[in-house]
């Protein structure tokens, strides 16, 4: 996997943000300070293809000073499993989520085809709320290119929703709610489920009140 820099502020873009999704979601989402005026190196990302599109994946400041060895595994279930037993959960706790975005970032890279969802629920674990919402919602995007075009679009348009509520941009998580619920024609019973969550934290939010299971971050990152 080649690893290169951006020119610029690096978004995690490989279609082209909302007007809403550009304004309101800051370059600092890793904690790291505006630099637009600074020298310092431009941030390291790798590139996924899904399908014919090219995603790309920032590395936050820390990339070299994790180790982690990847495993030798045979199925995605083994090594979920694995990261469960060496991070305590498939995405890590608030003490071990940077060894689990690590790791779901290098095996991601192993992948036939690839799609980094679970980096982003690593970062999500760790408090890092808007970076993750930048991956979930380039994600969401990219659902059409998939064989679960539906789910992929709903799921993750709920799970950028919550991270951008998390991260304090509540009229980002209200219009990314909006978007799971753009096609209810799906009978399949995950992309309802999702669907109604949708709709469900749409209503709390709308009427100034914190999804349940979410939490309010004044201050976020």
């Amino acid at each position: 996997m080649q690893y290169f820099f951006s020119p610029g502020y690096l978004w995690l873009v490989v279609v082209s943000l909302t007007a809403f999704s550009l304004c309101a979601i800051s370059s600092n989402a890793f904690g790291q300070e505006d630099v637009t005026n600074d020298s310092s190196p431009m941030p390291r990302v790798v590139e996924f293809r899904i399908q014919e599109k090219l995603f790309l994946l920032e590395l936050p400041e820390w990339w070299d000073e994790v180790e982690v060895a990847l495993p030798e595994t045979e199925t995605h279930e083994e090594f979920t499993q694995y990261v469960r037993e060496f991070c305590k959960k498939d995405t890590g706790t608030a003490e071990t989520w940077k060894s689990a975005f690590k790791l779901w970032v290098l095996y991601e890279q192993t992948e036939d085809e690839p799609f980094p969802v679970y980096p982003a629920h690593c970062l999500r674990a760790g408090g890092q709320y808007l970076a993750a919402a930048k991956i979930y919602s380039q994600l969401q995007m990219l659902g059409k290119y998939t064989d679960n075009q539906a789910w992929y679009e709903t799921y993750l348009a709920y799970s950028a929703g919550n991270a951008f509520f998390e991260g304090g941009q509540e009229a980002l998580a209200e219009a990314w709610y909006e978007k799971g619920l753009k096609d209810n024609s799906s009978t399949e019973s995950s992309v309802i489920y999702y669907f109604n969550k949708c709709q469900e934290n749409l209503d709390a939010v709308q009427a100034g009140m914190t999804p349940h299971g979410l939490r309010r971050n004044p201050i976020a990152k």
